[in-house]
C-alpha cells in the first residue's frame, strides 16, 4: 500500500537530518518518549501539509525579488514580545543558508575550522596507526 502523502513528507524531512519518521507521533494519544515526527535525538521535527499555508504568499513575493537580483530568498518573521525569529526558506536552499551563516560568524567559523583540524588529526592517525 502506498504511503499517505503526509507520511512521505514526514519521512523526507526526518531523513534530511539523518533520522527516521516516528510512527504514530502527534495526537495518537499514546504514551511515548517523543511526539515529534522524527526519532532525532536533538531536533523536535513537526511536518505539516496543507493545501495552502499563508506564509507562502510572503515567501513567493520575496523569492521573485531575490531571483531578479540573483540572491537566495530568506524570510525572517518576528513577532512582538517574542525572542528570536522564525526563518522561512526553501529546503533546497538550506545548505547554502548554513554556509552563509557560518561565513558571517567568526565564532562559527572558528568552530568549523577547529572541527576540521580535529578531523584531519583523526584521519591522519587512522591512516598511520
Amino acid at each position: 500500500m502506498a504511503d499517505k502523502t503526509w507520511k512521505a513528507d514526514e519521512r523526507k524531512v526526518a531523513r534530511m537530518f539523518g533520522a527516521e519518521r516516528n510512527r504514530l507521533s502527534g495526537s495518537s494519544g499514546r504514551d511515548c518518549d517523543s511526539c515529534s515526527d522524527s526519532n532525532h535525538a536533538r531536533l523536535y521535527i513537526e511536518a505539516k501539509r496543507k493545501k495552502r499555508h499563508t506564509v507562502y504568499t510572503l515567501y513567493d513575493d520575496t523569492a521573485a525579488k531575490a531571483k531578479a537580483e540573483g540572491k537566495l530568498p530568506v524570510v525572517y518573521l518576528k513577532e512582538a514580545g517574542r525572542q528570536g525569529f522564525l526563518v522561512v526558506m526553501s529546503s533546497k536552499d538550506f545548505d547554502a543558508l548554513a554556509v552563509e551563516r557560518v561565513a558571517a560568524s567568526d565564532d562559527l567559523r572558528r568552530m568549523v575550522n577547529d572541527a576540521r583540524s580535529g578531523m584531519a588529526d583523526i584521519v591522519g592517525t587512522t591512516k598511520t596507526g
